[in-house]
């Protein structure tokens, strides 16, 4: 599905850019002045700030864009910040489940990011952009941010360190000694977190399969549909 009407477009653009900043915001803590520095270390915290960042260049951009058949810029990139988000509120899901979630107002930005940004970016592209622009390699791509954050993780862990301190409180950028429970290889094991880890990464490519395939799949309907209706002619 894709509607070309540019003004509804924008307006849902700067609105997921708008709504993210006052998530970003939230989630920091600006608004009560008490800012948390170890929010910014999670992986969630990361995308919403690239999300933000794209969302606020796209909209603009489309402001002053003049060309029909081009609805939205870098779409590796939009197809990376979409792909991060699904994998975001699969992971909280399924492996976090809302744990470690202190107050009610953390928890409503928690659930705001893990499931409603999911919702609102996923809707964006299937509205408003033309199909047809992602390519084959593209799910590698789009996996490229989990793998750097899971060796930004280890490193910070295992190497600025120097050791593992479970459970303690943690300097910047973590509040315990890893950002997800998963990570673990502590509690966990080695052999499980990294069973645990490979089955993330295989799910993320899998998911970035399904949406290559809900990008291509229109196009050859559409030329299908086209090539039957010329030879009937």
């Amino acid at each position: 599905m894709y509607i070309n009407y540019k003004p509804l477009a924008v307006f849902l653009r700067m609105i997921i850019a708008l709504g993210g900043t006052l998530l970003l915001l939230a989630r920091l803590q600006i608004f009560t002045g008490n800012f948390q520095v170890k929010q910014v270390g999670l992986f969630s915290t990361i995308m919403l700030f690239v999300a933000i960042v794209y969302y606020y260049v796209l909209s603009f951009w489309q402001i002053n864009n003049t060309k029909k058949d081009k609805t939205c810029i870098a779409p590796w990139l939009k197809g990376t910040i979409l792909l991060s988000f699904i994998g975001i509120c699969a992971v909280d899901h399924f492996l976090i489940n809302g744990n470690a979630i202190p107050n009610w107002q953390r928890y409503f930005v928690t659930n705001m990011i893990t499931y409603v940004m999911p919702a609102v970016l996923l809707l964006d592209y299937l509205l408003f952009d033309k199909k047809g622009n992602f390519k084959l390699f593209f799910p590698f791509i789009w996996l490229i941010p989990e793998i750097l954050y899971t060796v930004y993780v280890y490193v910070v862990v295992l190497v600025l360190d120097g050791k593992l301190k479970l459970f303690t409180q943690y300097p910047y950028p973590f509040e315990k000694a890893y950002p997800y429970t998963f990570y673990d290889v502590v509690a966990n094991g080695t052999v499980n977190t990294v069973a645990t880890l490979l089955m993330i990464f295989v799910c993320f490519v899998a998911i970035g399969f399904m949406l290559f395939l809900l990008d291509l799949i229109p196009v050859k309907l559409k030329d299908s549909l086209a090539k039957k209706k010329s030879d009937s002619e």
